[in-house]
């Protein structure tokens, strides 16, 4: 492969990488003791509250921008918010706002653990 080759691999990379961003912030009066990392598959997705008590651990943010014609989706975004929130040792991800405008989608999430 040629230098120029490699090098436009590269920044193609960093290009991509840089499209997408997730972020989380934990609540300072979150309960964070004694909660164990989960995996992503384990947790869930909700669109409405639970119907059984939780506690808010933090408010999680995702943003994509997505090169093309089309704009991005929600399920875009999931495998890297399930990831974040599975860190925390959350048991759901509640979303609570989500807009597509210009090719980028803005998520807003709360990441919530069940009380029972």
């Amino acid at each position: 492969m040629s230098l120029v080759a490699k090098v436009s691999a590269t920044l193609c990379i960093v290009l991509i990488a840089a499209c997408a961003k997730t972020s989380m912030v934990f609540l300072p009066n979150a309960v964070k003791e004694n909660i164990k990392p989960k995996t992503a598959e384990e947790v869930s997705i909700l669109y409405d509250g639970p119907g059984r008590p939780y506690d808010v651990l933090g408010v999680l943010q995702a943003k994509r921008y997505q090169p093309g014609m089309s704009d991005p989706v929600l399920t875009d975004l999931l495998p890297e918010m399930r990831t974040k929130a599975a860190e925390a040792g959350a048991d759901a991800i509640i979303i609570r706002q989500g807009n597509t405008a210009n090719r980028t989608i803005n998520i807003h999430a709360e990441v919530v653990k069940f009380r029972d």
